[in-house]
Order: structure tokens, then sequence, then C-alpha cells
């Protein structure tokens, strides 16, 4: 066996999943920040970059307890100030789940013609077509899934 290339992006977060064209010319990666690249594997370039799932722009965990910490130092015991602060720990709670459901897991080409490709979120699967930066469907899920792979152009198995 042998490293045939290594994706190498300075200053992104971790490579979580890679997916391989049936053409063996380009690949698919799946950073921790949420960034697919399409990589050339004939020059080694990424070819093409798009953001899925949660938003550069959302605030992060830290900054959220701080901001909640930073807001309850003075508060009085009445009941205003305990539904205020109820109110915001629901909130910083509610942003977490969010950001865990819609944190993308791993991302797969379709293997028959390479003409799809799919990402998967937690309770989520959004399929791409490679002519557009929008998904062109998507299934949501009740509960958490781990993997899937491609049956067909049409057929998907998921697992939870």
């Amino acid at each position: 066996m042998e490293v045939v290339h290594k994706l190498v992006v300075k200053n992104v977060s971790p490579v979580k999943a890679i997916s391989m064209h049936t053409s063996q010319r380009m690949c698919l990666a799946l950073y921790g920040n949420g960034v697919l690249r399409l990589w050339n594997m004939l020059d080694g370039r990424c070819t093409f970059k798009i953001k899925v799932g949660i938003d550069e722009e959302e605030d992060s965990e830290e900054e959220l307890a701080h901001r909640n910490a930073g807001s309850s130092d003075e508060q009085n015991e009445d009941e205003d100030d305990y539904s205020e602060r109820e109110f915001k720990e629901t909130t910083y709670k509610r942003t977490l789940v969010n950001k865990y459901e819609n944190t993308p897991t791993t991302v797969k080409w379709e293997p028959i013609k390479g003409i799809m490709y799919a990402v998967l979120f937690s309770k989520k699967l959004e399929i791409y077509s490679v002519e557009s930066e929008e998904a062109i469907h998507c299934i949501d899920f009740d509960t958490p899934q781990t993997d899937f792979c491609f049956v067909s152009e049409t057929a998907l198995i998921v697992a939870d």
C-alpha cells in the first residue's frame, strides 16, 4: 500500500471524512469546521469549496457560556431574574443541540455515475448534485444517524 496524495491545507480544521470519486480523479474532503472541498487528484489542487451545516457566524460554546455566566453575576433571586436566567439557559442548551444536529459528520460520492454526493448530519442527510451548490434533496430523521451508503442512484442505506 502506498500513499498516493496527502491533502494539505494550512490553518483549517481537521479532516473528518474523505470520499474518492469513481473516476479516481477527484475526491471530497469534509473538514471539522463544516467546509467541504473538492480536490483534483491529478494536480493536487482544491477546485471547489462550500460551507455545509453550521454557520461560521454562530456563537461558539465558550462565548455563550461566558455570556451566560457574566449575565447572572448580579441577579437578584426574585421571580423576574429567575425567569430571565432560565430563558438564557434554555436558549444556550437549544443552541448546543442545534450545532450538534447541524454539524456534518461524513460525505460520500454516489458510486455508480458520480453525479451526486451526500453529506450526513446527526439527524439529516443532504444530497447534492455536482451541478449545484444547493442541496437537491434532504432527508430528516427522528434519531441521530451514524453512517450511510448508496445502494444505487436512487436508494440509500442509513444506520443509526
